[in-house]
Protein backbone atom coordinates (compact mmCIF):
# COMPACT_ATOMS: atom_id res chain seq x y z
CA UNK A 1 0.00 0.00 0.00
CA UNK A 2 1.81 3.32 -1.26
CA UNK A 3 0.51 6.64 -0.41
CA UNK A 4 2.25 10.15 -0.57
CA UNK A 5 0.88 13.08 1.30
CA UNK A 6 -0.31 15.66 -1.37
CA UNK A 7 -2.90 17.28 -1.83
CA UNK A 8 -3.23 17.90 -5.56
CA UNK A 9 -3.80 21.39 -6.29
CA UNK A 10 -2.17 21.87 -10.05
CA UNK A 11 -3.97 24.33 -12.35
CA UNK A 12 -5.28 23.26 -15.38
CA UNK A 13 -3.66 24.39 -18.84
CA UNK A 14 -6.94 26.25 -20.42
CA UNK A 15 -4.92 29.53 -21.67
CA UNK A 16 -7.44 32.54 -21.51
CA UNK A 17 -6.46 35.02 -24.13
CA UNK A 18 -4.24 37.04 -21.49
CA UNK A 19 -2.82 33.91 -21.15
CA UNK A 20 -1.55 33.77 -24.67
CA UNK A 21 -0.50 37.31 -24.79
CA UNK A 22 1.28 36.36 -21.87
CA UNK A 23 2.77 33.34 -23.33
CA UNK A 24 3.53 35.63 -26.33
CA UNK A 25 5.78 37.71 -24.42
CA UNK A 26 7.45 35.06 -23.01
CA UNK A 27 8.63 33.78 -25.81
CA UNK A 28 10.44 37.15 -26.71
CA UNK A 29 12.09 37.77 -23.48
CA UNK A 30 13.22 34.15 -23.55
CA UNK A 31 14.51 34.34 -27.22
CA UNK A 32 16.28 38.16 -26.70
CA UNK A 33 18.01 36.43 -23.27
CA UNK A 34 19.16 33.56 -25.00
CA UNK A 35 20.72 35.70 -27.57
CA UNK A 36 22.24 37.30 -25.20
CA UNK A 37 23.95 34.27 -23.91
CA UNK A 38 24.85 32.90 -27.50
CA UNK A 39 28.55 34.14 -27.58
CA UNK A 40 28.92 32.04 -23.79
CA UNK A 41 28.23 28.85 -25.42
CA UNK A 42 30.34 26.16 -26.18
CA UNK A 43 29.07 23.16 -27.77
CA UNK A 44 29.42 19.99 -30.15
CA UNK A 45 28.72 20.60 -33.97
CA UNK A 46 25.31 18.91 -34.85
CA UNK A 47 25.12 18.71 -30.66
CA UNK A 48 23.65 21.22 -28.88
CA UNK A 49 24.54 21.22 -25.48
CA UNK A 50 27.38 18.42 -25.45
CA UNK A 51 30.49 19.45 -24.37
CA UNK A 52 29.00 21.60 -21.83
CA UNK A 53 30.84 22.22 -18.21
CA UNK A 54 28.09 21.65 -15.41
CA UNK A 55 28.88 25.83 -14.61
CA UNK A 56 28.02 26.60 -18.49
CA UNK A 57 24.37 24.31 -18.15
CA UNK A 58 23.95 26.16 -15.13
CA UNK A 59 24.57 29.57 -16.48
CA UNK A 60 22.31 28.88 -19.52
CA UNK A 61 19.55 27.73 -17.36
CA UNK A 62 19.69 30.63 -15.16
CA UNK A 63 19.65 33.18 -18.08
CA UNK A 64 16.90 31.37 -19.36
CA UNK A 65 14.62 31.03 -16.06
CA UNK A 66 15.59 35.16 -15.64
CA UNK A 67 14.24 35.98 -19.19
CA UNK A 68 10.92 34.19 -17.59
CA UNK A 69 10.90 36.11 -14.75
CA UNK A 70 11.87 39.49 -16.21
CA UNK A 71 14.94 40.00 -13.47
CA UNK A 72 18.25 41.29 -14.64
CA UNK A 73 21.62 40.09 -13.92
CA UNK A 74 22.30 42.49 -10.94
CA UNK A 75 19.10 40.60 -9.40
CA UNK A 76 19.94 37.22 -6.96
CA UNK A 77 18.22 34.38 -7.81
CA UNK A 78 18.22 31.25 -4.64
CA UNK A 79 19.37 28.64 -6.52
CA UNK A 80 17.90 26.27 -4.03
CA UNK A 81 14.91 27.64 -3.63
CA UNK A 82 11.48 26.49 -5.48
CA UNK A 83 10.86 28.49 -8.98
CA UNK A 84 7.47 28.33 -8.77
CA UNK A 85 7.68 30.41 -5.55
CA UNK A 86 9.78 32.84 -7.41
CA UNK A 87 6.60 33.74 -10.20
CA UNK A 88 7.16 30.95 -12.10
CA UNK A 89 2.89 29.08 -12.87
CA UNK A 90 2.42 26.20 -14.57
CA UNK A 91 2.04 28.44 -17.50
CA UNK A 92 5.62 29.54 -17.21
CA UNK A 93 7.10 26.62 -16.37
CA UNK A 94 5.77 24.65 -19.37
CA UNK A 95 8.10 27.40 -21.65
CA UNK A 96 10.48 27.04 -19.49
CA UNK A 97 11.08 22.98 -19.99
CA UNK A 98 10.12 23.36 -23.95
CA UNK A 99 12.58 26.34 -24.01
CA UNK A 100 15.23 24.47 -22.38
CA UNK A 101 14.39 21.37 -24.18
CA UNK A 102 15.03 23.31 -27.32
CA UNK A 103 18.04 25.51 -26.33
CA UNK A 104 19.80 21.95 -25.01
CA UNK A 105 18.34 19.72 -28.11
CA UNK A 106 17.25 17.32 -25.42
CA UNK A 107 13.30 15.58 -25.38
CA UNK A 108 12.27 16.99 -21.64
CA UNK A 109 9.02 16.36 -19.96
CA UNK A 110 6.35 19.03 -19.24
CA UNK A 111 5.98 18.28 -15.76
CA UNK A 112 9.65 18.72 -15.16
CA UNK A 113 9.92 20.68 -12.59
CA UNK A 114 7.84 18.89 -10.12
CA UNK A 115 10.63 16.65 -10.34
CA UNK A 116 13.52 19.31 -10.20
CA UNK A 117 11.59 22.44 -8.93
CA UNK A 118 14.87 24.50 -7.83
CA UNK A 119 17.47 26.44 -10.47
CA UNK A 120 20.18 24.31 -8.90
CA UNK A 121 18.34 20.78 -9.43
CA UNK A 122 16.94 21.96 -12.98
CA UNK A 123 20.54 22.54 -13.87
CA UNK A 124 22.40 19.19 -12.15
CA UNK A 125 19.70 17.06 -14.25
CA UNK A 126 20.13 19.22 -17.57
CA UNK A 127 23.81 18.67 -17.22
CA UNK A 128 23.43 14.49 -16.69
CA UNK A 129 21.36 14.28 -19.44
CA UNK A 130 23.78 15.65 -21.58
CA UNK A 131 26.76 13.73 -20.00
CA UNK A 132 24.94 10.58 -19.59
CA UNK A 133 25.70 10.93 -15.52
CA UNK A 134 22.94 9.79 -13.58
CA UNK A 135 24.14 11.89 -10.79
CA UNK A 136 22.67 11.50 -7.13
CA UNK A 137 19.41 12.37 -8.26
CA UNK A 138 18.85 9.68 -10.45
CA UNK A 139 20.25 6.96 -8.47
CA UNK A 140 17.53 7.51 -6.38
CA UNK A 141 15.48 6.24 -8.96
CA UNK A 142 17.03 2.73 -9.26
CA UNK A 143 15.38 -0.22 -7.90
CA UNK A 144 18.65 -1.59 -5.86
CA UNK A 145 17.27 -4.20 -3.95
CA UNK A 146 14.33 -6.39 -2.13
CA UNK A 147 14.16 -7.55 1.15
CA UNK A 148 14.46 -11.29 1.90
CA UNK A 149 11.15 -13.27 1.76
CA UNK A 150 8.95 -12.77 4.68
CA UNK A 151 7.17 -15.99 4.83
CA UNK A 152 4.96 -15.82 7.16
CA UNK A 153 4.81 -11.76 7.28
CA UNK A 154 1.56 -10.09 5.94
CA UNK A 155 -2.12 -8.36 6.95
CA UNK A 156 -5.44 -10.16 6.00
CA UNK A 157 -8.20 -7.72 4.72
CA UNK A 158 -10.93 -9.82 6.32
CA UNK A 159 -13.82 -7.58 5.76
CA UNK A 160 -15.01 -4.82 3.84
CA UNK A 161 -18.38 -2.14 3.93
CA UNK A 162 -18.74 1.09 2.28
CA UNK A 163 -20.93 3.95 1.68
CA UNK A 164 -20.11 5.42 -1.45
CA UNK A 165 -22.06 7.75 -3.87
CA UNK A 166 -24.72 6.22 -6.86
CA UNK A 167 -26.02 3.99 -3.94
CA UNK A 168 -22.86 1.84 -3.64
CA UNK A 169 -23.60 0.87 0.13
CA UNK A 170 -22.26 -2.72 -0.35
CA UNK A 171 -19.84 -4.58 -2.16
CA UNK A 172 -21.84 -6.54 -5.10
CA UNK A 173 -23.26 -2.84 -6.14
CA UNK A 174 -19.98 -0.99 -6.27
CA UNK A 175 -18.58 -3.71 -8.03
CA UNK A 176 -21.43 -3.52 -10.62
CA UNK A 177 -20.98 0.29 -11.01
CA UNK A 178 -17.06 -0.49 -11.40
CA UNK A 179 -17.44 -2.79 -13.85
CA UNK A 180 -20.06 -1.26 -16.45
CA UNK A 181 -17.79 2.00 -15.83
CA UNK A 182 -21.14 3.76 -14.27
CA UNK A 183 -20.12 7.41 -13.26
CA UNK A 184 -22.31 9.05 -10.18
CA UNK A 185 -21.76 13.01 -10.79
CA UNK A 186 -24.72 15.38 -10.35
CA UNK A 187 -25.24 18.70 -9.25
CA UNK A 188 -25.91 19.84 -5.90
CA UNK A 189 -28.40 18.93 -4.30
CA UNK A 190 -31.04 21.47 -3.56
CA UNK A 191 -31.07 20.32 0.03
CA UNK A 192 -27.26 20.79 0.69
CA UNK A 193 -27.71 24.16 -1.06
CA UNK A 194 -28.91 26.52 -3.96
CA UNK A 195 -25.92 25.99 -6.33
CA UNK A 196 -27.71 29.18 -8.29
CA UNK A 197 -27.39 31.32 -5.58
CA UNK A 198 -24.22 30.01 -4.54
CA UNK A 199 -22.60 31.31 -7.62
CA UNK A 200 -24.55 34.83 -7.72
CA UNK A 201 -22.38 35.83 -4.63
CA UNK A 202 -18.90 35.72 -7.13
CA UNK A 203 -19.91 37.92 -10.22
CA UNK A 204 -15.72 37.89 -10.93
CA UNK A 205 -15.41 34.10 -11.46
CA UNK A 206 -14.99 33.12 -14.45
CA UNK A 207 -17.80 31.08 -16.06
CA UNK A 208 -15.34 27.94 -15.62
CA UNK A 209 -15.44 28.34 -12.06
CA UNK A 210 -18.76 28.95 -11.76
CA UNK A 211 -19.23 25.19 -13.53
CA UNK A 212 -17.05 23.78 -10.74
CA UNK A 213 -18.67 24.73 -7.97
CA UNK A 214 -22.08 23.38 -9.70
CA UNK A 215 -20.99 19.45 -9.14
CA UNK A 216 -20.16 16.75 -7.24
CA UNK A 217 -21.05 13.06 -6.34
CA UNK A 218 -22.98 12.82 -3.36
CA UNK A 219 -24.67 9.97 -0.86
CA UNK A 220 -28.09 9.86 -0.03
CA UNK A 221 -30.09 9.59 3.55
CA UNK A 222 -27.37 11.33 5.65
CA UNK A 223 -30.31 12.15 7.65
CA UNK A 224 -31.19 8.68 8.30
CA UNK A 225 -29.52 6.97 11.71
CA UNK A 226 -30.59 4.37 13.83
CA UNK A 227 -29.64 6.13 17.10
CA UNK A 228 -31.01 3.20 19.34
CA UNK A 229 -29.22 0.28 17.61
CA UNK A 230 -25.83 1.87 18.95
CA UNK A 231 -27.11 2.23 21.89
CA UNK A 232 -26.60 6.27 21.32
CA UNK A 233 -29.14 9.40 23.05
CA UNK A 234 -31.41 10.77 20.75
CA UNK A 235 -30.43 13.84 22.22
CA UNK A 236 -26.63 13.39 21.39
CA UNK A 237 -27.89 11.94 18.12
CA UNK A 238 -29.18 14.78 17.13
CA UNK A 239 -25.89 16.91 17.42
CA UNK A 240 -23.58 14.46 15.95
CA UNK A 241 -22.04 14.94 13.08
CA UNK A 242 -23.11 13.19 9.90
CA UNK A 243 -19.48 11.80 9.50
CA UNK A 244 -19.62 9.91 12.96
CA UNK A 245 -23.04 8.63 12.08
CA UNK A 246 -21.63 7.03 8.87
CA UNK A 247 -18.47 5.96 10.44
CA UNK A 248 -20.39 3.65 12.49
CA UNK A 249 -22.49 2.01 10.51
CA UNK A 250 -19.26 1.17 7.86
CA UNK A 251 -17.22 -0.23 10.92
CA UNK A 252 -20.22 -2.35 12.31
CA UNK A 253 -20.94 -3.62 8.54
CA UNK A 254 -17.60 -4.51 7.88
CA UNK A 255 -17.19 -6.61 11.56
CA UNK A 256 -20.38 -8.27 10.35
CA UNK A 257 -18.32 -8.81 7.14
CA UNK A 258 -15.68 -9.85 8.62
CA UNK A 259 -17.72 -12.75 10.60
CA UNK A 260 -17.90 -10.79 14.08
CA UNK A 261 -21.13 -9.09 15.90
CA UNK A 262 -21.66 -6.43 18.31
CA UNK A 263 -21.22 -8.90 21.05
CA UNK A 264 -17.93 -11.30 19.88
CA UNK A 265 -16.09 -8.52 18.40
CA UNK A 266 -16.76 -6.56 22.29
CA UNK A 267 -13.52 -6.16 24.69
CA UNK A 268 -11.35 -7.03 21.86
CA UNK A 269 -7.84 -5.75 21.43
CA UNK A 270 -8.89 -3.93 18.25
CA UNK A 271 -7.79 -0.82 17.38
CA UNK A 272 -9.27 2.00 15.26
CA UNK A 273 -7.58 4.07 12.74
CA UNK A 274 -9.46 6.68 10.78
CA UNK A 275 -8.87 9.13 8.13
CA UNK A 276 -11.40 12.01 8.81
CA UNK A 277 -11.19 15.63 9.60
CA UNK A 278 -13.87 18.69 10.20
CA UNK A 279 -16.47 19.33 7.59
CA UNK A 280 -17.01 22.78 8.37
CA UNK A 281 -20.15 22.36 9.82
CA UNK A 282 -19.17 23.51 13.56
CA UNK A 283 -21.48 22.01 16.70
CA UNK A 284 -24.59 20.71 15.18
CA UNK A 285 -27.94 22.16 17.06
CA UNK A 286 -28.03 23.40 20.31
CA UNK A 287 -23.97 24.42 21.53
CA UNK A 288 -25.31 24.20 25.34
CA UNK A 289 -26.35 20.50 25.36
CA UNK A 290 -24.08 18.69 27.31
CA UNK A 291 -23.30 16.24 24.03
CA UNK A 292 -22.30 18.96 21.52
CA UNK A 293 -18.72 19.53 22.31
CA UNK A 294 -17.79 15.62 21.14
CA UNK A 295 -20.11 16.12 18.10
CA UNK A 296 -17.96 17.92 15.72
CA UNK A 297 -14.46 16.68 16.33
CA UNK A 298 -12.24 13.85 14.99
CA UNK A 299 -10.78 12.61 17.95
CA UNK A 300 -14.62 12.00 18.92
CA UNK A 301 -15.47 10.16 16.29
CA UNK A 302 -13.08 7.85 16.22
CA UNK A 303 -13.03 7.30 20.06
CA UNK A 304 -16.96 6.88 19.66
CA UNK A 305 -16.41 3.67 17.51
CA UNK A 306 -14.53 2.09 20.54
CA UNK A 307 -16.72 3.65 22.96
CA UNK A 308 -19.60 1.76 21.12
CA UNK A 309 -18.12 -1.36 20.55
CA UNK A 310 -16.01 -1.71 23.28
CA UNK A 311 -12.69 -1.68 21.33
CA UNK A 312 -9.67 -1.78 23.57
CA UNK A 313 -6.92 -1.22 21.35
CA UNK A 314 -5.20 2.02 19.57
CA UNK A 315 -7.82 4.25 18.55
CA UNK A 316 -6.32 7.35 16.39
CA UNK A 317 -7.92 10.26 13.85
CA UNK A 318 -5.68 11.09 10.71
CA UNK A 319 -5.80 13.99 9.14
CA UNK A 320 -2.96 14.07 5.92
CA UNK A 321 -5.68 15.31 2.67
CA UNK A 322 -5.63 12.89 0.43
CA UNK A 323 -3.71 10.44 1.71
CA UNK A 324 -5.31 10.25 5.43
CA UNK A 325 -6.86 6.88 5.16
CA UNK A 326 -3.67 5.71 3.84
CA UNK A 327 -1.76 6.83 6.54
CA UNK A 328 -4.69 5.35 8.92
CA UNK A 329 -3.80 1.89 7.01
CA UNK A 330 -0.34 2.09 7.39
CA UNK A 331 -0.47 2.74 10.84
CA UNK A 332 -2.44 -0.36 11.77
CA UNK A 333 -0.39 -2.85 9.46
CA UNK A 334 2.46 -1.67 11.75
CA UNK A 335 0.33 -1.63 15.24
CA UNK A 336 -0.85 -5.45 14.17
CA UNK A 337 2.95 -6.62 13.28
CA UNK A 338 3.94 -4.96 16.75
CA UNK A 339 1.09 -6.88 18.52
CA UNK A 340 0.07 -3.47 19.86
CA UNK A 341 -3.88 -4.98 18.79
CA UNK A 342 -5.30 -8.59 17.31
CA UNK A 343 -7.61 -7.13 15.12
CA UNK A 344 -7.82 -3.92 13.26
CA UNK A 345 -10.84 -1.16 11.70
CA UNK A 346 -9.28 1.15 9.04
CA UNK A 347 -11.78 3.90 7.74
CA UNK A 348 -11.84 7.04 5.95
CA UNK A 349 -15.04 9.40 5.81
CA UNK A 350 -16.05 12.64 3.95
CA UNK A 351 -18.82 14.59 3.78
CA UNK A 352 -19.69 17.09 1.57
CA UNK A 353 -21.84 19.97 3.91
CA UNK A 354 -20.96 23.48 3.21
CA UNK A 355 -20.16 24.95 0.17
CA UNK A 356 -17.09 26.93 1.50
CA UNK A 357 -14.41 24.73 0.10
CA UNK A 358 -16.53 24.29 -3.16
CA UNK A 359 -15.90 28.26 -4.11
CA UNK A 360 -12.15 28.20 -2.56
CA UNK A 361 -11.10 25.12 -4.69
CA UNK A 362 -12.89 26.51 -7.51
CA UNK A 363 -11.01 29.74 -7.46
CA UNK A 364 -7.82 28.42 -7.05
CA UNK A 365 -9.11 26.11 -10.58
CA UNK A 366 -8.51 22.99 -8.79
CA UNK A 367 -12.09 21.61 -9.82
CA UNK A 368 -13.89 20.04 -13.16
CA UNK A 369 -15.85 22.92 -14.40
CA UNK A 370 -16.98 19.60 -16.50
CA UNK A 371 -18.48 17.63 -13.54
CA UNK A 372 -16.32 14.78 -13.57
CA UNK A 373 -12.35 13.00 -12.49
CA UNK A 374 -11.23 12.36 -16.44
CA UNK A 375 -8.66 10.48 -15.20
CA UNK A 376 -5.21 10.06 -17.24
CA UNK A 377 -7.49 11.56 -20.29
CA UNK A 378 -6.31 13.91 -22.39
CA UNK A 379 -9.76 15.94 -21.02
CA UNK A 380 -8.50 16.36 -17.73
CA UNK A 381 -9.65 19.51 -15.97
CA UNK A 382 -9.57 19.19 -12.74
CA UNK A 383 -11.27 17.10 -10.22
CA UNK A 384 -14.91 16.06 -9.08
CA UNK A 385 -15.56 16.35 -5.36
CA UNK A 386 -16.88 12.95 -3.90
CA UNK A 387 -18.15 12.05 -0.14
CA UNK A 388 -18.74 8.57 1.52
CA UNK A 389 -17.10 6.34 3.82
CA UNK A 390 -15.25 3.00 3.61
CA UNK A 391 -13.52 0.58 6.32
CA UNK A 392 -11.90 -2.41 6.34
CA UNK A 393 -10.71 -5.04 8.94
CA UNK A 394 -7.36 -6.25 9.67
CA UNK A 395 -5.89 -8.86 11.18
CA UNK A 396 -1.84 -10.83 10.77
CA UNK A 397 -1.91 -13.62 8.02
CA UNK A 398 -1.05 -16.07 10.97
CA UNK A 399 -3.93 -15.23 12.88
CA UNK A 400 -6.88 -14.85 9.98
CA UNK A 401 -8.34 -18.88 9.93
CA UNK A 402 -10.26 -17.74 7.07
CA UNK A 403 -12.00 -15.85 4.66
CA UNK A 404 -8.87 -14.14 3.65
CA UNK A 405 -10.13 -11.31 1.03
CA UNK A 406 -6.61 -10.18 0.18
CA UNK A 407 -3.43 -9.89 1.69
CA UNK A 408 -0.84 -6.80 2.11
CA UNK A 409 2.74 -7.62 1.91
CA UNK A 410 3.94 -3.75 2.22
CA UNK A 411 3.35 -0.59 3.38
CA UNK A 412 5.09 2.65 3.04
CA UNK A 413 4.80 6.35 4.12
CA UNK A 414 6.40 9.21 2.95
CA UNK A 415 6.14 13.07 3.06
CA UNK A 416 7.37 15.05 -0.31
CA UNK A 417 9.46 17.46 1.28
CA UNK A 418 10.34 20.49 -0.78
CA UNK A 419 8.99 20.43 -4.25
CA UNK A 420 7.71 23.20 -6.43
CA UNK A 421 5.39 24.56 -4.38
CA UNK A 422 3.13 23.81 -0.75
CA UNK A 423 0.30 21.60 -2.50
CA UNK A 424 2.72 20.45 -5.74
CA UNK A 425 3.29 16.71 -5.74
CA UNK A 426 6.76 16.32 -6.08
CA UNK A 427 7.63 13.09 -8.97
CA UNK A 428 11.04 11.95 -7.33
CA UNK A 429 9.83 11.39 -3.83
CA UNK A 430 6.69 9.50 -5.28
CA UNK A 431 8.81 7.54 -6.69
CA UNK A 432 11.07 6.42 -4.15
CA UNK A 433 8.20 5.77 -2.10
CA UNK A 434 7.00 3.13 -4.68
CA UNK A 435 10.27 1.37 -4.65
CA UNK A 436 10.13 1.48 -0.94
CA UNK A 437 6.93 0.02 -0.71
CA UNK A 438 7.70 -2.65 -3.17
CA UNK A 439 10.81 -3.82 -1.30
CA UNK A 440 9.80 -3.69 1.36
CA UNK A 441 6.70 -6.15 -0.15
CA UNK A 442 9.05 -8.14 -2.17
CA UNK A 443 8.10 -7.65 -4.97
CA UNK A 444 9.78 -6.84 -8.54
CA UNK A 445 7.96 -3.73 -10.50
CA UNK A 446 7.46 -6.40 -13.40
CA UNK A 447 5.67 -8.61 -11.11
CA UNK A 448 2.69 -6.07 -10.43
CA UNK A 449 -0.40 -6.85 -12.39
CA UNK A 450 -2.36 -3.90 -11.35
CA UNK A 451 -1.76 -0.34 -10.18
CA UNK A 452 -4.99 1.45 -8.57
CA UNK A 453 -3.61 5.10 -9.28
CA UNK A 454 -4.42 8.59 -7.75
CA UNK A 455 -5.74 9.81 -11.06
CA UNK A 456 -7.40 12.44 -10.03
CA UNK A 457 -7.90 14.03 -13.22
CA UNK A 458 -5.62 17.04 -13.33
CA UNK A 459 -3.76 17.59 -16.34
CA UNK A 460 -0.28 17.72 -14.44
CA UNK A 461 -1.11 15.55 -11.53
CA UNK A 462 -1.71 12.72 -13.80
CA UNK A 463 1.67 12.54 -15.88
CA UNK A 464 3.05 13.41 -12.43
CA UNK A 465 2.55 10.41 -11.22
CA UNK A 466 2.25 8.26 -14.07
CA UNK A 467 6.25 9.28 -14.69
CA UNK A 468 6.84 8.73 -10.95
CA UNK A 469 5.64 4.97 -11.77
CA UNK A 470 7.30 4.92 -15.09
CA UNK A 471 10.78 5.76 -13.78
CA UNK A 472 10.52 2.76 -11.16
CA UNK A 473 8.88 0.19 -13.50
CA UNK A 474 10.65 0.88 -16.71
CA UNK A 475 12.46 -1.89 -18.95
CA UNK A 476 8.85 -3.92 -17.87
CA UNK A 477 7.96 -6.42 -21.00
CA UNK A 478 6.15 -4.89 -23.64
CA UNK A 479 3.62 -8.05 -23.85
CA UNK A 480 2.70 -7.41 -19.82
CA UNK A 481 1.79 -3.51 -19.11
CA UNK A 482 0.18 -3.38 -15.95
CA UNK A 483 -3.11 -2.51 -16.14
CA UNK A 484 -4.13 0.96 -13.94
CA UNK A 485 -7.63 2.07 -13.10
CA UNK A 486 -8.69 4.56 -10.83
CA UNK A 487 -12.04 4.76 -8.42
CA UNK A 488 -11.98 8.57 -8.90
CA UNK A 489 -13.98 8.39 -12.54
CA UNK A 490 -16.43 6.64 -10.95
CA UNK A 491 -17.21 8.15 -7.59
CA UNK A 492 -15.06 11.07 -7.76
CA UNK A 493 -12.41 11.92 -5.58
CA UNK A 494 -13.51 11.32 -1.62
CA UNK A 495 -10.48 13.38 -0.27
CA UNK A 496 -10.13 12.40 3.16
CA UNK A 497 -11.53 9.07 2.48
CA UNK A 498 -10.04 8.73 -1.00
CA UNK A 499 -7.19 6.05 -0.03
CA UNK A 500 -9.75 3.70 1.61
CA UNK A 501 -11.70 3.66 -1.42
CA UNK A 502 -9.11 2.67 -3.83
CA UNK A 503 -8.16 0.36 -1.18
CA UNK A 504 -11.59 -1.48 -1.42
CA UNK A 505 -11.45 -1.32 -5.70
CA UNK A 506 -8.11 -2.81 -5.63
CA UNK A 507 -9.01 -5.67 -3.68
CA UNK A 508 -12.72 -6.05 -5.51
CA UNK A 509 -10.33 -6.06 -8.92
CA UNK A 510 -8.05 -8.72 -7.68
CA UNK A 511 -10.60 -10.57 -6.21
CA UNK A 512 -12.34 -10.97 -9.35
CA UNK A 513 -9.53 -10.59 -11.62
CA UNK A 514 -11.16 -8.65 -14.05
CA UNK A 515 -9.80 -4.65 -14.64
CA UNK A 516 -12.78 -2.61 -15.03
CA UNK A 517 -12.99 0.33 -17.24
CA UNK A 518 -11.75 3.79 -16.24
CA UNK A 519 -14.91 5.24 -16.15
CA UNK A 520 -14.30 7.92 -18.22
CA UNK A 521 -11.39 7.82 -20.30
CA UNK A 522 -11.32 8.41 -23.65
CA UNK A 523 -8.01 9.44 -24.56
CA UNK A 524 -4.40 9.48 -22.87
CA UNK A 525 -3.21 12.40 -22.07
CA UNK A 526 -0.49 13.46 -24.15
CA UNK A 527 2.10 14.81 -21.02
CA UNK A 528 1.53 10.99 -19.80
CA UNK A 529 2.57 9.63 -23.13
CA UNK A 530 5.53 11.72 -22.81
CA UNK A 531 6.52 10.28 -19.22
CA UNK A 532 5.83 6.44 -19.26
CA UNK A 533 8.05 5.45 -22.40
CA UNK A 534 9.72 2.27 -21.38
CA UNK A 535 7.38 1.70 -19.32
CA UNK A 536 4.53 -0.50 -20.98
CA UNK A 537 1.01 0.58 -19.31
CA UNK A 538 -2.83 -0.31 -20.44
CA UNK A 539 -5.56 1.95 -19.58
CA UNK A 540 -9.36 0.04 -20.07
CA UNK A 541 -12.28 1.00 -21.64
CA UNK A 542 -13.84 -1.84 -21.06
CA UNK A 543 -13.66 -4.78 -18.32
CA UNK A 544 -11.44 -7.61 -18.99
CA UNK A 545 -9.52 -10.62 -17.71
CA UNK A 546 -6.65 -9.20 -15.43
CA UNK A 547 -4.53 -11.82 -16.49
Amino acid sequence: MMSDFNFAAEFDFAHSANEVVRLADMQVRVAEGQAASATKSVTSPGKPGRGLQRREVSEMVEATVRSLLGTNAADAIDAQAPLMEMGLDSLASAELVRTLGNQFALTLPSVLLFSYPTLEALSEHIYCELTGDKGSVGEALDFVHFLPSKELRGTAIVGMSCRFPGGAEDMSVLWEMLRTGTTTSTTVPFERWDKDVLVAQYPTFSEAAKQSTMYGSFVSGLELFDAQFFGIPRAEAAVMDPQQRMLLECAYLAFLDAGYTKETVRGQACGVFVGISGNGIGIRGDATSVYSAHGSTASAAVGRVSYVFDLRGPCGAYDTACSSSLVAFHSAVLMLERGECEVAVVGGVNELLTSEAFVSFAAAGMLSPTGQCHSFDALADGYLRGEGCGAVVLRRCADAECGMRAVVRGVRVAQDGSSASLAAPNALAQAALLRDTLCDASVAPHELDYLEAHGTGTQLGDPIEMGAVASVGKGRDTTTPAVVGAVKANIGHLEIAAGIAGVIKAVLVLGYEMATPIATFEMLNPMIDEVIKGFPAYFPRQAHSLR
